[in-house]
């Protein structure tokens, strides 16, 4: 604004001396009036142009501006769609899954029991079969015990009848090399 007032100043200087250098008068001196408002006013009309290509400028550069952000609202929103898609389909996946551990943590626990009631009944069969055993052990050693007596036994009346059959051959014997003595 000061930098203008200052050309207009200098303007009118420059009129006002080719005036006097012209001799002109008060008439004339309206048309300069007239001359340096026309002057002033495309001083004006210039710097308002000026202005409104300064602004047409901004306003280009803020509608590309919003272009650019439209654009990228427009992929933000595509992947916030994406995303939520995705989401469902993860919380989908997650509830079958949740479905299929709890479905398989009861089958798992179902066996797991039944596994321990059979564990029961087997160990429930080898205490059984360990006392079975015990008894039949028992009467095995005690039949064993009772061949073993029987075979003693056996042995010692062999022995004994063997011995005495010794003993009587010995005697015999020994009866008859006496007796040869004797002759």
């Amino acid at each position: 604004s000061s930098g203008i007032n200052a050309e207009l100043e200098a303007v009118r200087e420059c009129f006002n001396e080719l005036k006097t250098r012209m001799g002109c008068g008060a008439e004339e001196d309206l048309s300069m009036s007239e001359l340096i408002n026309i002057a002033v006013l495309k001083e004006e009309n210039e710097r308002l142009l000026g202005s409104i290509k300064e602004l047409q400028e901004d306003v280009e550069e803020a509608r590309e501006s919003r272009d650019l952000y439209e654009d990228r609202i427009a992929e933000l929103d595509e992947e916030v769609e994406t995303l939520r898609a995705a989401k469902e389909e993860n919380e989908e996946a997650r509830k079958e899954l949740s479905t299929k551990l709890e479905t398989l943590s009861g089958y798992f626990k179902e066996k797991e029991d039944a596994l321990h009631c059979r564990l029961s009944d087997v160990q429930a069969k080898c205490k059984q079969l360990e006392e079975e055993g015990s008894e039949k052990n028992i009467l095995f050693y005690k039949d064993e015990l009772s061949k073993l007596r029987k075979e003693k036994a056996e042995t010692e009346r062999d022995l004994t009848l063997k011995m005495q059959t010794n003993e009587r051959k010995a005697k015999d014997a020994y009866s008859q090399l006496r007796a040869k003595d004797v002759k």
